[in-house]
C-alpha cells in the first residue's frame, strides 16, 4: 500500500472505530461525524452532492434511517462494519474510483466499479481458488475493490471464503442459497470481516432454511441481507406487505431486487413507485435495492461508460451495459486465457 493512501487509511480507520463508539452512547452525533468524514474524501461534485443530501436527510433526528443504522450497530461486529465500510467507501468509491477515471481519460478501457462472478452454473473445468484470486489482484491494479459472487447449493463457500479473505481491502457480496449457509462458513465470513451474505429469498415461499440461516449470521453478528429474483409472475408478491414481513422475521436491514433478463416488465412503472416509497422507511425497517439499476447509477458516477462484467465458472465471459442488464457471452474470451485489463480492452458495452 503507497505511503500515502495508507496514511489516509489509518484516519480514516481510527475515525471510524471514533464515529462506532460514539453512536453506541449518542447514535445521531456518531452518524453526523461519520458523514462529515465521508464529505472531506468525496471527490468530485457528484460524490459531494451524495454526502450533502445524506446530511439533509439525517437532520431529521426522527428520520426512521436512524432505526436502521441503529440495527448495524448494536447487531453486526463492528470489525466488520468497519472493514465493510472503509473498503466500499473509500477503497472502491473513492480510491478506486479514481483509478478507473484515470484508465478512462487515457481510452484504454471500459472498467466497472464492480466485477460479477456468476457460478451458478457448474463446470467442469471451473476456476481455480488460485486463478480467483488471480483475477481479483488484477482488477484491483485497475481500480476494481468490489466483488460480487452468485453461487448455488453446490458451490462448496469453504474453499472461496478463504481466497476472498485474503484480499482484505476488497468487499465481496457473496449471493448465496440459504443451504449453503452452515456454522462454519457464518463464522470464516465474521472472521473474513469483508464479505456481506445475501441470502436468496422467494417472495412466495418462506422457507424453514432461510430462517435458519438467517437466524444463525445474526448470532454470529454477520453483515447480511436478502436478495430476490423479480419477475412479472412475482412482483405482486412482492410489493404487499407479505414480503416486507418476510424480511423483517428474517432481520435482513437490506434486499437486493434482481430482475430477470426476460423482456419487458409490465408493472415497471408501480415497481418503480413501489421502490420509491419503501425507501422512504415510513412502513419499513429494511432498504430495498434495485440490484441493476441502482448499481449502474454507482457505475455512472464512477467510470465514462455503463459496463456490466460476468465472470463465469468456467472462466467464460458475458459483457454487456447494466442499462440492458442482457447477458451475452462475447465469444473466444476466457478469463483463463487473457488478462482481465486485455479483455476490458477488446469489448464495448
Amino acid at each position: 500500500m503507497a505511503a500515502g493512501r495508507k496514511m489516509a487509511y489509518t484516519i480514516i480507520e481510527l475515525a471510524v472505530d471514533k464515529g462506532l463508539q460514539d453512536m453506541r452512547e449518542d447514535l445521531h452525533r456518531g452518524v453526523r461525524n461519520l458523514v462529515d468524514l465521508g464529505s472531506v474524501f468525496a471527490q468530485g461534485n457528484l460524490q459531494q452532492d451524495f454526502f450533502e443530501r445524506v446530511k439533509t436527510i439525517l437532520k431529521n433526528k426522527k428520520s426512521p434511517y436512524f432505526s436502521l443504522i441503529s440495527h448495524f450497530v448494536h447487531n453486526v461486529d463492528h470489525r466488520v462494519l468497519k472493514t465493510c465500510g472503509i473498503n466500499l467507501g473509500y477503497n472502491s468509491w473513492i480510491y478506486g474510483a479514481k483509478k478507473i477515471r484515470k484508465y478512462g481519460k487515457a481510452g484504454t478501457a471500459n472498467i466497472p466499479w464492480f466485477l460479477v462472478f456468476d457460478f451458478r452454473q457448474r463446470a467442469e473445468a471451473a476456476l481455480a481458488p488460485a486463478e480467483i484470486s488471480a483475477v481479483l489482484t488484477s482488477a484491483k491494479e485497475l481500480g476494481i475493490y468490489c466483488g460480487i459472487f452468485f453461487v448455488n447449493k453446490e458451490f462448496e463457500l469453504e474453499a472461496l471464503i478463504p481466497v476472498l479473505s485474503e484480499h482484505r481491502d476488497n468487499i465481496f457480496l457473496l449471493f448465496a442459497p440459504a443451504e449453503s449457509v452452515t456454522a462454519a462458513v457464518a463464522e470464516s465470513v465474521v472472521q473474513a470481516a469483508n464479505i456481506i451474505l445475501v441470502l436468496e429469498t422467494d417472495p412466495d415461499n418462506y422457507s424453514w432454511l432461510n430462517k435458519t440461516a438467517a437466524e444463525l449470521l445474526f448470532s454470529k453478528k454477520c453483515l447480511y441481507g436478502a436478495y430476490t429474483f423479480y419477475h412479472d409472475d412475482n412482483l405482486d408478491s412482492i410489493m404487499t406487505g407479505s414480503y416486507g414481513r418476510l424480511l423483517e422475521n428474517l432481520k435482513c436491514p437490506f434486499a437486493f431486487l434482481v430482475r430477470k433478463p426476460s423482456g419487458s416488465l409490465q408493472k415497471e412503472e408501480q415497481f418503480t413507485e413501489f421502490l420509491k416509497q419503501a425507501r422512504d422507511l415510513k412502513t419499513n425497517r429494511f432498504f430495498l435495492m434495485d440490484f441493476y439499476k441502482d448499481l449502474s447509477y454507482v457505475n455512472q458516477i464512477i467510470s465514462a461508460q455503463n459496463p456490466f462484467l460476468a465472470i463465469r465458472q468456467d472462466g467464460t465471459v458475458a459483457f454487456s451495459s447494466l442499462d440492458g442488464a442482457s447477458d451475452g457471452l462475447r465469444d473466444g474470451l476466457n478469463i483463463k486465457l487473457s488478462s482481465l485489463p486485455d479483455i476490458l480492452q477488446r469489448v464495448n458495452p
